[in-house]
């Protein structure tokens, strides 16, 4: 007999919903992992476990009863502390759709960086590293940096925790920032400040080549607690389209050894695209993935030998585009139509972001992709002005 196929699913967030339902409907059965017992995605996995996600010595006990009634493709974690769980079902339920080591590399931003530079892929250059650092450390780090300003964070990934913008001329901000990232996770890593657009890359790596199947601006606003996270259009769409096509080539042969979800973060200055940071998951698909079934379903109907379907152009007219607004104010209802709210999140204990405290997240929809990008685009200018990631995380880092 047949097993039928099935994916360990790391969270079942409210942002996760729809890609739980994509696997389901590709014939996927999903196994949730998650600590809150009414976790939304419950409702739509075929299997629950109520444990944290950390506890991959649990999760792998819970699991062994529903191996003789599933065959485990792949297992998949939504933020990057989970890589170290997803390794761990990897190797003990035999996944043969990757090795455990590539998580582990994965997890260590050292490793990965070292990967892009084997295979020529622009990136920051690398400043320093290491479990320790004296003065002639910071002055090392003055001395090689072009630009004035360094970017230090932990070596493995902290889900953007610990992640510093500060000048080299400011000693004691970069002690500190150093001394964080060392606490954070064992070990600091610095490189240089270089600025430029920010974008999510999405793909999907099979042994079909790579599709690229969602591309995210990222705009921040400097005025404190407001904040636009993002943009996401049809791909095919894009001003970048062309030059994010070939940098998914590359990245299909630098990680020839993985096949799955991959989500670059990819920096466009002057012509040039270099990649900051890259990990084997999709950021939160509210967010990340066009509400078309025919491209959230892309890794899904890999695993089940389906294939995907080719993309056409006309995608993106039947497919609404996302933004995820960041905020405590309700200066959102002045230009956005009520009908255009998506979801609401609120939390409490407020949410942290940087050094202020955030209580909600809206999403905003639109049939439109230009609709929406002309209300994104009044309500940023309105509210404090657009500016770069890398210039409003460098006034957060500046704040008391």
């Amino acid at each position: 007999m047949t097993l039928p196929k099935a994916v360990v699913f790391l969270g079942g967030s409210a942002t996760e919903v729809e890609f739980i339902q994509a696997f389901t409907a590709n014939d996927i059965r999903v196994v949730l992992v998650d600590r809150n017992s009414n976790a939304p995605g419950r409702e739509f996995a075929d299997e629950f476990l109520h444990l944290s996600v950390t506890d991959a010595a649990a999760i792998c006990m819970a699991l062994d009863p529903l191996r003789s009634r599933y065959c485990f493709v792949a297992a998949y974690g939504i933020v990057d502390f989970m890589f170290k769980t997803v390794q761990v079902l990897t190797a003990r339920l035999g996944i043969k759709l990757n090795t455990p080591d590539i998580y582990a590399e994965f997890t260590d931003k050292l490793k990965t960086k070292a990967r892009l530079e084997r295979f020529n892929i622009p990136a920051p250059q690398t400043l320093a590293h290491g479990r320790q650092f004296d003065e002639s450390t910071l002055r090392r780090i003055a001395a090689a940096s072009r630009s004035g300003t360094a970017v230090i964070k932990p070596h493995d990934s902290c889900n953007s925790e610990g992640v510093r913008i500060v000048s080299v001329a400011q000693a004691e901000s970069m002690r500190a920032a150093i001394s964080h990232a060392i606490e954070l996770s064992g070990e600091f890593f610095c490189e240089e400040f270089v600025s430029g657009t920010l974008h999510n890359l999405d793909l999907i790596l099979s042994a079909g080549g790579a599709s690229l199947v969602a591309i995210t601006d990222r705009y921040r606003m400097a005025d404190g607690l407001t904040s636009v996270a993002g943009f996401q259009q049809n791909p095919r769409q894009h001003a970048l389209y062309a030059a994010f096509s070939q940098l998914a080539g590359k990245i299909r042969r630098t990680f020839s050894d993985y096949n799955g979800p991959l989500t670059a973060d990819v920096l466009a200055a002057g012509g040039e695209l270099k990649i900051l940071e890259i990990s084997p998951h999709l950021h939160a698909s509210k967010l990340q993935w066009l509400r078309d079934p025919r491209l959230l379903g892309i890794w899904p109907r890999i695993l089940s030998r389906q294939g995907p379907e080719p993309q056409r152009l006309s995608d993106g007219e039947y497919a609404s585009a996302y933004a995820r607004i960041y905020g405590d104010t309700d200066a959102y209802q002045d230009y956005f139509d009520a009908s255009w709210i998506a979801d609401l999140e609120t939390f409490s204990p407020p949410l942290r972001f940087g050094v202020h405290d955030l209580r909600k997240i809206l999403y905003v929809k639109a049939r439109s992709a230009n609709l929406l990008r002309e209300h994104l685009e009044a309500f940023v200018h309105e509210n404090g002005g657009l500016l770069t990631m890398a210039s409003h995380e460098s006034q957060l880092a500046a704040l008391p």
